[in-house]
Formats: structure tokens, sequence, C-alpha cells
């Protein structure tokens, strides 16, 4: 691997994919908020997002507060959802069973080697698949089905992530039109 500037998307990547260690802000207290849990998020009937629909207006610079992270995605919290989207390249190819997420939006793609700062906060989404289940990795889409999360994850002071997909499981779709990889190799 090349070496890249500390701030670029392959090295955040490769912090969270060879080491598999998230440095959490903390338990995210969703209690203070109006986010309404119905049932088992288990036994919960998917609600279908569009990658769309998770942008926030937060820095990657900035103190996290939940105040920040629209009512509409605190609302998703510890709910079952379904995305569409890709797996980003990880160093592992078989076996997999946890992995950073990319998803499927209109909007023109960011380049893979971009500045981390110019990144859109939720085109990454740290994905836990179901306990016992491992995947292969693929450059084709697929939907992932599981429970989500709002779990912030710093490194060396910058926020990577701020969402979470556990109890995943993948199914494989198709291509569809007006729709891009959050991620591309150009901007």
């Amino acid at each position: 691997m090349a070496k890249t500037n500390h701030s670029t998307i392959s090295v955040c990547v490769a912090a969270l994919t060879i080491a598999s260690v998230f440095v959490f802000v903390g338990n995210v207290d969703i209690s203070s908020t109006d986010a309404t849990v119905v049932g088992e998020p288990s036994n919960q009937q998917a609600i279908d997002v569009d990658l769309d629909e998770l942008a926030v207006s937060l820095g990657r610079s900035e103190t996290f507060s939940l105040d920040k992270v629209p009512r509409t995605i605190r609302l998703l919290h510890n709910r079952k959802i379904r995305i569409r989207g890709y797996m980003l390249p990880a160093f592992e190819e078989t076996g997999i069973t946890e992995f950073t997420f990319n998803g499927e939006t209109r909007s023109k793609a960011c380049s893979w080697a971009a500045n981390l700062n110019y990144v859109p906060l939720h085109y990454y989404i740290d994905v836990r698949l179901l306990e016992g289940h491992r995947v292969d990795h693929s450059f084709e889409p697929f939907e992932v089905e599981g429970i989500f999360r709002i779990e912030p994850v710093i490194i060396d002071g910058e926020l990577i992530t701020l969402f979470r997909i556990e109890a995943a499981t993948l199914k494989p779709v198709k291509r569809r039109a007006g729709f891009y990889s959050a991620i591309g190799i150009v901007c």
C-alpha cells in the first residue's frame, strides 16, 4: 500500500479493517430523544432506508452531539432497517464478519482517495453480520438488513463513522439506474 496522508479514506478504512478495533465515544443515550422502539429489534419489520436519508450536518472534527443528528435518523436507532450499497474493499477476501459499508446514492460519488473531510459522514456505515454468518468480498451491490445504531467511532480525534448495522444479513441485488456507489474511483 502506498503511503498516504492520515486523513485519506484508504488509511481510515485500513485502520477499521485491519485492526477491527473501534474506539467508541460511548453509548449514545437515545432515551432523552423522541425515539421509540416498538418490540424487540429482531421481531420488527425492516424499514427501507436510502443512504441519502442518513445525511447529517456534523463535521468530522466536531464534538459529537446527538442534537446534531436529525430526528428522522434518531427514530431509526435500534430499529431494523434495509439499505442498498456496496462493501468497501477489505484486506480479507473470504470469511468476512465485519466490514465498512458504502451506500448507494443518487449523488456524485466521492473519490476513494479523497481527503476524509470531504466525504459525507453517512457514506460509511460499519456492519457486523449476524452471529455465525460470513461473507466473501464482492464489488456487486447488495441489500443489508439489520439493527441500525447510532454509534460514533473516533480515531485520532476524527469522527470516522457515526452509524452501525448489527446482526446483519446480506442479499445480492441488481444495480439500479440513477444510483451510484457513494465511494468511487473518481469524483
